[in-house]
């Protein structure tokens, strides 16, 4: 099983993971992903950009099915998804600016 998940899948998988419907929310120490069962999946970051993240078990097991499904859609999965990523910080950081303005 893997237990880390690697930098450059990280915002991959994250936005695949609310595309599923899972609330992801940062948290002291962690990105949270809250599971429809009401249980948590974490990767754990401590706020700082590393190599790879560790993950909890519930994570890993949604990191796999991410990795199944990349496999069954390989044809620019990847590249979907931090597109989307990158409209989504987009997005954020320009309401962000209208709240200020």
């Amino acid at each position: 099983m893997i237990t880390h998940l690697p930098h450059r899948l990280s915002s991959p998988f994250l936005i695949w993971c609310a595309k599923q419907g899972h609330t992801v929310a940062p948290k002291k120490g962690c990105i949270q992903i809250k599971l429809d069962n009401g249980k948590n999946a974490e990767i754990y970051c401590n706020g700082k950009d590393q190599v790879e993240y560790k993950m909890n078990e519930l994570c890993q097991k949604r990191f796999r099915s991410f990795c199944k499904e990349w496999l069954e859609n390989y044809d620019n999965f990847i590249a979907k998804l931090n597109f989307e990523y990158e409209m989504a910080t987009k997005s954020a950081a320009n309401q962000h600016y209208l709240r200020v303005a």
